[in-house]
């Protein structure tokens, strides 16, 4: 698939997350996951967006296997040149179908609190145009309670005809254009990712076994020594 391509995925069940013919419970929601490389990781963050009734995954150039997950899962797969994150997110967003929209890395996970959270807030008549998301943040194993890293949190859920990302290199946030500020959501997201002691790592970094020491961000996802993972729902 080339560069600026797009194809449909052949999620398992057919088009059970599309929105039905009755009203609307809430807001329809379009999940936004960019990609490159993330074989390792893309699959936990794409089944934990399922019930989004849109799911949709931004490649850059993937050479390992995120393509086959991406296309296995997701409703749509999107091909597009990579410039910078918050670049490749704006044009993303005007890829999607619905106006609310979730944003996650590929080294993230939705827990069912946050999920329901988020159900309520699309289902709420006074929802505000943005919501921010906690992160629980996590050094070799064990969450980080000082520093500031305890209050880490992201805007990923808004309204994207209200906003789009600051044209910045790094650092990447939303900027709402209405005058409705954020409001937050209590329960946190979880983030993982490759090669670690505890099979849970992010974006930010990896708590591996050898190379430099990095913290990463998870919140909900609890790792234990085994090597398995649980999930719970966690309060800000």
């Amino acid at each position: 698939m080339s560069l600026g391509s797009e194809e449909r995925g052949q999620s398992p069940g057919g088009d059970s997350r599309k929105p039905a013919t009755a009203p609307r419970a809430r807001e329809y929601l379009s999940a936004l996951v960019t990609a490159k490389n993330e074989a390792r990781t893309l699959r936990g963050c794409l089944e934990s967006l399922r019930w989004a009734e849109e799911l949709v995954v931004v490649d850059s150039g993937s050479q390992d296997g995120t393509l086959e997950i991406a296309r296995a899962i997701a409703d749509r797969v999107l091909q597009h040149p990579y410039e910078s994150p918050a670049a490749q997110k704006n044009w993303a967003l005007q890829q999607m179908t619905h106006r609310w929209v979730l944003i996650l890395d590929a080294d993230e996970r939705v827990t069912p609190g946050l999920r329901a959270e988020i159900e309520r807030a699309l289902a709420d008549p006074g929802r505000r145009d943005g919501y921010w998301i906690h992160r629980e943040n996590y050094f070799y194993g064990r969450a980080i309670r000082s520093a500031g890293w305890q209050r880490d949190k992201v805007l990923r859920l808004f309204d994207r005809t209200k906003g789009a990302y600051a044209p910045v290199l790094v650092h990447e946030e939303i900027q709402l254009r209405i005058a409705t500020p954020a409001a937050g959501v209590r329960s946190r997201s979880s983030s993982m990712s490759p090669t670690t002691i505890w099979t849970a790592t992010s974006r930010s970094g990896t708590a591996i076994r050898s190379g430099p020491r990095r913290s990463f961000a998870v919140a909900g996802w609890v790792p234990r020594r085994d090597g398995s993972s649980s999930v719970r729902g966690c309060a800000s």
